[in-house]
Parts: C-alpha cells; structure tokens; sequence
C-alpha cells in the first residue's frame, strides 16, 4: 500500500485482485488441498537441462505447504515469459501421471498464481538493501502491475 499511495486507481485494482483471490481459497477447506514437500519456487529459472534430464535446483524456500503452490509458481513464470500456452499444458500432464490434482485444486489455480505474483512483488520489495537497484521505483511498480494485469486477463491465462 505505501508504494500505491500517489496510485489510488492502482491500489483499488491490487486490493480488489487480492480480496479475490483471498476469498475463493478461503472458502474451500485446508483439508481439500494436497499438503506435503514443495519446492517453493518451482519455476524454469531454477531448472538445469542436460542430456534430456531436468533437475531442480535453488531449495531456499522448501518446506511443506500445499503442493498446489509449486504447480501455480510454474504457471506464473510460464505465463510471465509468455509461454503458458506452450508449456502448461504438457506440465500438467506430467504431473497428473505422477500425482493426483482434485477438480478443486485445479479450479482455484489461477487463484494461486494471484498468490505467488503477490509473494513475489513481497520479496522485490522487501530485498531492496540486497539490489544494487532499486526495485520500488515507478518503473519496477509499473512492472508488477502490468504481470498482474497479465495474470488476470483472459490473454495471460493458458489452462
């Protein structure tokens, strides 16, 4: 909110997104999601291709959570590098010959990918000490708002 502030029309639309996105998880129980080991930044910046073999690497945030936010994270960087269409598809696939995803999970999806664009603009924000730039400039506000309106529009959605 303190970086919206001279932004009200910004911050009504990231407050409205949030609230949405916030209420469709919170209407569905803990219990109806798959809780175990993620990743917790399941994403092609943090995979290693060699010989056909794909390794994940970059273990800083695992844990145990619900898995759907590792299959929302692979999504938002997709959908963000403005491949989702081409790569979602077969993602899901493969995970589904591997791990069941209820019908739930799976409609609330997008609603995660909300989720995981929000954890982001968190960590750019709060790791501005760490950059030699710096990343709450209008320039980089304008960059979160333009992959959220991305996330949300019908355009940047590739089921």
């Amino acid at each position: 909110r303190p970086y919206l502030a001279n932004r009200p029309e910004d911050l009504a639309f990231v407050e409205q997104v949030a609230e949405e996105a916030r209420s469709a998880v919170a209407a569905r129980p803990i219990e109806s999601f798959d809780y175990g080991f993620c990743h917790g930044d399941f994403h092609g910046g943090n995979l290693h291709e060699a010989n056909g073999v794909l390794t994940h690497y970059d273990f800083d945030c695992c844990g145990f959570g619900l898995r759907i936010f590792d299959l929302a994270t692979f999504k938002w960087d997709a959908t963000l590098g403005g491949a989702a269409e081409q790569r979602w598809p077969h993602f899901l696939e493969g995970y589904r010959s591997v791990r069941d995803l209820s019908d739930s999970e799976l409609e609330l999806l997008n609603s995660f990918v909300v989720i995981r664009h929000f954890w982001w603009i968190g960590q750019m924000l709060g790791k501005v000490g760490g950059f030699e730039y710096d990343m709450t400039d209008n320039e980089s506000i304008d960059d979160y708002l333009r992959y959220l309106k991305k996330i949300v529009s019908k355009d940047g959605d590739a089921e």
